[in-house]
């Protein structure tokens, strides 16, 4: 027991612990990814920040410059200046461009120099005064800035060399400069002037109340970029700035995350890479005011710092929940298995014996015996209902024979307690008609009367029915109602009736004759009630199809006369004697129709017949062997005729066991005479076609009446003469549309056509096209 108590708890515990854990986890991980998203954003938007107010400083600063320096070098006194030379220089004029010079280095403005270089003229003034420059493409760097295409701009520069005391020349320095060429936008400047900030002032703009963030500065000549801080690169992707000296001036476009910079269409943006193998955050800007790219790049560890906190704080809180969740749910289980056991116990008990412990648990050996009660309950149910079914069938099969005494009927009435409530009850009989060869086989009667059998027991409500009984293949129906009148009750068995036949015909192709019984108080009457639907199944002779028959509608009545119409006898004799099988055909069914309108009772029928067969057996001369030798088979003829239920089965019984039996003995004494005249026939349509040809001519050269050659030919071909001679014109038509050139109206003539509108209306019948399009598709 206690290995069963360890199965069915582990499992229960394991289920449980399961249900609570996925949950647990699945909100932990969610909430710290979740959280740690949303902070990293946050981190990422605060470097962001700071980066734009690094950069907003710079510009505040060089735009201030800017603009101090565009109307410096549009006055009347920088444009005097450039048109001196400096020997003859105008002392006033170089006064006031000495003071505008100084000018620029006020505000608390971050400029180190100015430098009004004269192209033409060759001289400089600087904060130092004025001095001539003999061989300006001898200084490097007043010849790049000359060679470079734009005319205002910032650019970094490098100090290359010092100028001694009391020396003159122009003295680059370690920052930006501003150079302006002058006049602006001109391909042949006159002049330049060069503001020049030094790195120092750059990095106190750049520095100021920013923290301990590590920057660099970018230039040309590709070369290392420090890994992290802010990072500020010229339109050149040249370092403006860094903490680090050895990277001033350098070109680093070749570095991976540089080159995915230039590459973006974006003026802003952040994105994660590699530097060195460390894993970087990228946030970088666009200026719009110098081109310059302001570069933030931040550790991913340190943008995740808070993340970690938040995943050792969610992982802290889970367990201390799952902890308190499988506490509760080891008290639960145990509270939940203890029914179980009581349960299993009781069971194992009761059998007297050890349920397999080693492979099932307590729920699969509870599940097994339930099962098997429940299973050996519905076999004694439906054993109990099978018997049941066969106890009703053997009593409605008695009560139909007329096997039960009427007490014997009262007593049974249990069986079928709703049937205490009719008022009325009839009989019906449900036999096949025909079936669907390609659907059936005639050996499937088994099958038929089955599908009839459930049919049927779908369709009568089971309130207005007793059970179904087949016997002799036929199915057997007892109904009844409580309707108010007996009208009512025949209108609705009628119905019924209808019903089974429409959906046995419509569902199972399967055709039925149903015979009705008259209309009885009482079960006490179902034999006689069986007897007359056996009757009335008998006068289904009269109709042509299947039909629903109800006795009181056929069983009075009576003929005065059961003489067969003598007329159609003698002519049905004539055809058999002399004629051939579509005349015999012609004259056998309208003889049928005729026994068939009649208003005979059934047995009337049998004599009528039995009377046609003697008389059309009495056609043969002699009995004996020739009678043996037209007449063949196993079963008597007799027999075969008492078993004919319909008049179309009367008819194919008479034309195939009787009529051509004799058409064929009578043929054969007559030898081929009949195909000869045929084929005179034939030779004539086909050799007199196209003259007025007709049945009357043939006959006259041929001496025989019209009519006998008529129904000759028809026997012979299967068509008619005129039919013929029109088909063999048309195919003769088709010949000349083809072959030839003829007109249609002259073709139409030579075919004997009173005109080509009733040719081109016959041969459009006939093919289905005009002659017109025949000969188009025939080309």
């Amino acid at each position: 027991m206690s290995r069963n108590r360890t199965k069915i708890l582990g499992k229960l515990r394991l289920f449980i612990f399961i249900l609570v854990t996925l949950p647990v986890l699945v909100v932990s991980i969610a909430s710290y990814y979740r959280s740690s998203d949303e902070i990293e954003k946050r981190v990422v938007e605060a470097n962001v920040n700071v980066m734009q107010q690094k950069q907003i400083r710079m510009e505040q600063t060089l735009r201030l410059i800017d603009n101090m320096v565009v109307p410096f070098i549009k006055s009347s006194t920088y444009g005097t200046a450039m048109e001196q030379e400096l020997a003859s220089f105008d002392f006033q004029v170089y006064d006031q461009l000495f003071e505008g010079i100084h000018n620029l280095q006020r505000y608390q403005l971050p400029v180190a120099n100015v430098y009004v270089i004269n192209l033409d003229k060759k001289w400089a003034v600087d904060n130092r005064g004025s001095f001539p420059l003999d061989d300006i493409s001898s200084d490097e760097q007043i010849a790049q800035y000359i060679k470079t295409p734009r005319s205002y701009y910032w650019t970094y520069e490098e100090k290359t060399r010092k100028i001694p005391p009391r020396e003159n020349g122009y003295e680059a320095i370690d920052g930006i400069s501003l150079v302006a060429k002058v006049p602006i936008n001109s391909p042949n400047p006159k002049g330049l002037l060069i503001v020049q900030v030094p790195r120092d002032s750059l990095i106190e703009m750049i520095v100021s109340n920013v923290g301990t963030d590590k920057s660099a500065i970018l230039d040309d000549k590709r070369r290392p970029l420090p890994t992290e801080g802010l990072v500020i690169l010229d339109d050149q992707y040249r370092t403006i700035y860094s903490t680090d000296s050895s990277m001033i001036g350098k070109d680093v476009s070749f570095l991976g995350y540089v080159s995915t910079i230039s590459q973006s269409p974006d003026p802003g943006g952040y994105f994660e890479t590699r530097i060195d193998g460390d894993a970087m955050g990228i946030s970088y800007g666009r200026s719009s005011y110098n081109g310059w790219h302001y570069i933030t790049i931040v550790p991913i560890d340190d943008i995740r710092k808070d993340s970690r906190s938040i995943g050792l704080y969610t992982i802290v809180v889970s367990v201390i929940i799952l902890l308190v969740a499988w506490v509760t749910a080891l008290k639960l289980t145990g509270r939940i298995y203890n029914p179980i056991q009581k349960l299993f116990d009781a069971i194992r008990s009761r059998d007297g014996a050890e349920l397999n412990a080693e492979d099932r648990d307590e729920l699969q050996g509870i599940y097994e015996r339930f099962d098997t009660m429940s299973r050996n309950n519905l076999q004694m149910s439906n054993e109990l209902k099978d018997q049941l079914r066969y106890i009703r069938e053997y009593y409605v099969l008695r009560l139909l024979k007329g096997q039960l005494s009427k007490k014997k009927i009262e007593d049974h009435l249990g069986l079928f307690p709703h049937s205490q409530s009719w008022k009325w009850m009839s009989v019906l009989n449900i036999d096949v008609d025909s079936f669907a060869e390609n659907v059936y086989k005639k050996t499937d009667t088994d099958l038929i009367t089955f599908a009839i059998y459930n049919v049927v027991n779908e369709i009568v409500p089971s309130d207005n029915r007793l059970c179904l009984v087949i016997l002799d293949e036929a199915v057997l129906v007892v109904v009844g109602g409580g309707q108010d009148s007996q009208a009512l009750f025949k209108a609705f068995k009628f119905s019924i009736g209808s019903q089974i036949q429409e959906a046995l015909k419509d569902v199972l192709k399967i055709s039925v004759n149903i015979g009705i019984s008259d209309t009885y108080q009482g079960l006490a009457h179902a034999q006689k009630a069986f007897q007359e639907s056996v009757e009335a199944l008998k006068y289904r002779i009269r109709y042509e199809d299947e039909a629903v028959i109800c006795i009181e509608e056929v069983g009075a009545e009576h003929s005065s006369s059961m003489a067969l119409p003598i007329q159609l006898e003698n002519e049905l004799i004539y055809a058999v004697k002399f004629e051939g099988t579509g005349t015999v055909k012609e004259c056998l069914h309208q003889l049928v129709a005729e026994i068939r309108s009649a208003e005979l009772t059934y047995n009337e029928y049998q004599f009528c017949v039995c009377k046609l067969v003697v008389n059309l057996m009495n056609l043969v001369p002699e009995p004996g062997v020739y009678f043996a030798e037209v007449f063949k088979g196993n079963t008597p003829l007799l027999e075969q005729m008492i078993q004919l239920k319909a008049s179309d089965e009367l008819e194919r019984w008479l034309m195939e066991q009787i009529i051509q039996p004799l058409t064929a003995y009578f043929d054969a004494g007559r030898g081929t005479p009949k195909k000869r005249v045929s084929m005179k026939l034939i030779h004539m349509i086909e050799t007199e076609y196209d003259s007025d040809l007709t049945l009357e001519l043939c006959a006259s050269r041929l001496s025989y009446s019209p009519n006998y050659l008529r129904r000759l030919f028809l026997e012979e071909t299967g068509i008619n003469f005129g039919e013929y001679l029109v088909r063999y014109r048309m195919d003769k038509a088709k010949q000349l549309l083809v072959e030839t050139d003829m007109r249609i109206a002259d073709i139409a003539e030579k075919l004997r056509y009173s005109n080509s509108q009733n040719f081109t209306r016959q041969f459009r019948k006939q093919e289905g096209i005009s002659p017109g399009e025949y000969r188009e598709a025939n080309k």
